[in-house]
């Protein structure tokens, strides 16, 4: 194994001679390396690579992105992609051709500044794992079509997709308006999708073979070009919300009440609510299959318990309480109060954990027994350690 950081000397530099290896077979070295030579890139390259031959897994990482040193690191990649199963590149604006590398088997990549040219680019047939980050309005999401792409047949043993967004562009327009995709993963098993702008319009047909595992951080909109598709393998879903991203509250509930409202048959359904500090009103959500729901948002805290009365399978629920009210937690002890006598207080409640989140670290947890797994007894149980 070898993974290299390369980072430019402390005075000014001339040529690659003066950058020292930090970083080495996996751990840190006491002294840097200096690399005092005056030969070519390909020279140094070949250099350092004789010295370790068989290299299985590369990371390359570096603290300057000028012109040398990314011919540095694309050499040594080249010449390590032969024996290569993993390889992570974190230097923006250098993508490597690794289409030859038959053993490689995982990359994770950094795409900064990266503008996809078709054709440029094809994946090794051998790839399981894949995962870019930092993708930006410049990429050209028919990489992944094989409509547009049809010599790129190499996602076919994909087991695992990882797409990261540029949160800053995310509200920017990140896809050609022109393209209607047609998505082929036969072999995927987990994708997660962050931030991308991805909507129902650009995707003609998607098939993600025997999908174990989704997550989805963004727009609820977005949400709907995944969720829309029966996935019948399907046992977690994750959907992760922020207000910020979310401009539309009426248009969030309808989304949001008509993607969990097709998600009865899977059997972890995860929710993760991130207003902060803005108001997030549950009056009118329905969210009766998500089993486990995580809230970071002011809201009214009766409307809370009332949704989740109605949220059958709930079996977790975690409450930040950085910013909610006094007055709000006195509301709802006086609700609840007035319904205990109530056919409601006593509606079956599947919830065994609730965490109250207090912001830096601090959180109490409360763990229901089972005799008293009911809606009135969970409210009880909360008032106990809010109020």
């Amino acid at each position: 194994m070898g993974i290299f950081g390369v980072e430019p000397a402390p005075q000014k530099y001339e040529m690659l001679h003066n950058y020292y290896i930090t970083r080495l077979n996996g751990g840190i070295i006491n002294k840097p390396l200096k690399i005092n030579c005056h030969k070519t890139v390909k020279d140094i390259a070949s250099s350092l690579v004789s010295c370790m031959p068989n290299v299985t897994r590369l990371k390359l990482e570096s603290a300057t992105e000028d012109d040398v040193m990314v011919d540095f690191l694309a050499e040594i990649a080249f010449l390590y992609r032969r024996n290569m199963q993993k390889f992570e590149c974190l230097v923006e604006g250098y993508l490597p051709q690794l289409h030859d590398a038959e053993k490689l088997k995982h990359i994770d990549m950094s795409l900064c500044n990266w503008e996809f040219i078709p054709g440029q680019y094809i994946y090794p047939s051998s790839l399981k794992y894949l995962r870019m980050r930092s993708i930006n309005v410049k990429f050209d999401w028919s990489i992944f079509s094989s409509a547009t792409q049809p010599h790129n047949a190499c996602f076919d043993q994909l087991r695992s997709l990882n797409l990261h967004g540029d949160i800053r562009e995310y509200s920017k327009r990140m896809f050609n308006e022109e393209i209607t995709l047609a998505l082929e993963f036969p072999a995927l098993e987990f994708l997660t999708i962050r931030y991308i702008r991805l909507t129902p319009k650009h995707i003609k047909s998607i098939m993600l073979g025997p999908l174990n595992q989704l997550e989805f951080s963004g727009y609820s909109f977005d949400a709907l070009c995944f969720v829309k598709h029966k996935h019948t393998r399907l046992k977690k879903l994750t959907l992760n919300f922020e207000r910020g991203l979310e401009h539309d509250d009426a248009k969030f509930v309808t989304n949001s009440n008509f993607i969990f409202s097709n998600t009865s048959k899977i059997a972890n359904v995860n929710c993760n609510i991130v207003w902060r500090s803005v108001w997030f009103d549950f009056s009118n959500i329905r969210w009766k299959h998500v089993t486990h729901l995580g809230v970071h948002a002011s809201f009214e805290f009766y409307d809370l318990l009332r949704a989740v009365r109605g949220m059958t399978r709930l079996t977790s629920l975690v409450i930040s309480m950085v910013h909610l009210e006094e007055s709000s937690i006195e509301r709802a002890v006086k609700r609840v109060e007035e319904e205990k006598g109530t056919g409601l207080a006593r509606i079956p409640c599947k919830v065994k954990t609730v965490v109250l989140d207090y912001g830096n670290g601090y959180h109490n947890v409360i763990n229901l027994r089972a005799d008293r797994q009911d809606w009135f007894s969970m409210a009880e149980a909360i008032f106990s350690l809010s109020v």
